[in-house]
């Protein structure tokens, strides 16, 4: 089973996505990537990260669209400082 994905960005209200990118462009049945994620706070102030997912649309061969939320393995939440950036991973 081949399935290709599509990741949406999550609501950002203080800062800046910089970069959303998967480890891979095709996954097969059974396999295990990552999805990175850097942000970075264009503020003034620190801001803090209390979450992180990603929604990916699948698609089997089937034409049915498919729906999975991951979240980040990190410990949360995170500071960071004023035009900083940090880089987030979540498992997929």
């Amino acid at each position: 089973m081949l399935f290709l994905f599509l990741v949406l960005l999550p609501n950002v209200n203080a800062a800046v996505i910089t970069s959303c990118t998967a480890d891979r462009n095709v996954y097969y049945q059974d396999e295990e990537g990552y999805i990175s994620l850097i942000v970075y706070n264009d503020k003034d102030d620190k801001i803090r990260v209390y979450e992180i997912t990603a929604t990916i649309d699948y698609f089997y061969t089937d034409p049915a669209a498919y729906l999975q939320v991951f979240q980040t393995n990190a410990t949360l939440p995170v500071e960071i400082l004023p035009r900083e950036s940090e880089t987030f991973y979540c498992s997929i």
